[in-house]
């Protein structure tokens, strides 16, 4: 199925009342081994407030034998998107390609970006993140089998008040599968309660505080501000 956006929303024209309910593309009961495209056309979603309980994307998933419902979302930009009070952005078996993102996550429930599943990317986006707290997740992947990149060529800008001791980037669910980021490009800055492995890939940690200096992940330039953390776990 495919689906294409031919004009920009802007969900101020809608009035301050407007709130956004949760679109789920992909129903795994009834139409499995589907591929749904949701191509925003070159145009963009923007002022977004995600209602509260609720996501602004759900894509697909897995059922009973093994099929998928697999989707992608592509080429468009998605802008001031607020989730005060909703769970997250997004999750599923989808791919996201070439899109612009702007994120106010702050009083967001869940993980932002839940549950990447079986072999699904984020590739070749901008991603602008910011919050007072996180009180979960940012980039979560989960039910991986084999190794495989889940976050490419992608530049991310993170401005986070307090890390809460959460993971910016990580696996929830199976353990033993591993997954991997290449290529990222991720600045900003990052304040209060920082643990002391913020940035987890696959089964591998690398510490985003090493002496002072900065680590590369797989060909990516971490270049965070962490004059103002406080480590810990």
């Amino acid at each position: 199925m495919y689906i294409k956006l031919d004009n920009d929303i802007n969900c101020n024209d809608y009035g301050e009342s407007f709130e956004w309910e949760t679109i789920t593309i992909g129903n795994y009961s009834h139409y499995t081994g589907c591929r749904y495209v949701f191509d925003l056309g070159g145009y963009t979603i923007k002022n977004v407030k995600v209602k509260a309980a609720n996501k602004m994307f759900v894509f697909g998933g897995a059922i009973s034998g093994g099929e998928n419902v697999n989707a992608t979302l592509q080429n468009g930009k998605i802008l001031n998107v607020f989730l005060t009070g909703a769970v997250g952005f997004v999750s599923g078996y989808v791919d996201m390609l070439n899109i612009s993102i702007s994120i106010n996550g702050t009083d967001a429930t869940g993980i932002i970006f839940e549950n990447i599943q079986d072999g699904s990317i984020i590739q070749n986006c901008a991603i602008y993140f910011e919050t007072a707290k996180l009180n979960n997740g940012l980039f979560m992947a989960q039910y991986h089998y084999g190794d495989y990149d889940f976050l490419k060529n992608c530049d991310i800008e993170l401005h986070i008040n307090n890390l809460n001791g959460q993971q910016i980037i990580g696996r929830s669910g199976y353990n033993g599968a591993i997954h991997s980021c290449e290529s990222l490009r991720i600045t900003g800055k990052i304040k209060g309660g920082l643990p002391r492995y913020a940035l987890r890939i696959g089964t591998s940690y690398y510490s985003l505080l090493s002496g002072g200096s900065l680590t590369t992940l797989n060909s990516s330039c971490v270049s965070i501000d962490f004059s103002e953390v406080t480590t810990g776990g």
